[in-house]
C-alpha cells in the first residue's frame, strides 16, 4: 500500500485513479510514438491504450458506465 501512495505523491496533478490511469496510458503511448517502427503487437497495444483512454476521458468527463 505504501508504494501506491507513493506513487501517487509522485503525480501531483493526479487526483483519482482514473486520472493516475489516464497519465500512465498517456506515458506509455508516448513511448511507443518515440519508436520509429512499432511490430503488430506494439500497434495492437498502442489500438488498445488509445480504446482505453477514450474511455478514461469519458469516464473524467462524468459519464457513468451505463452511458459508456
Amino acid at each position: 500500500m505504501e508504494n501506491s501512495k507513493e506513487k501517487i505523491e509522485n503525480m501531483p496533478f493526479a487526483q483519482t485513479e482514473a486520472e493516475i490511469a489516464f497519465e500512465k496510458i498517456a506515458q506509455r503511448i508516448d513511448k511507443l510514438f518515440q519508436k520509429k517502427h512499432l511490430s503488430e503487437k506494439e500497434q495492437d497495444e498502442l489500438n488498445l491504450l488509445f480504446n482505453n483512454a477514450m474511455i478514461i476521458q469519458e469516464i473524467l468527463e462524468g459519464k457513468t458506465p451505463e452511458e459508456l
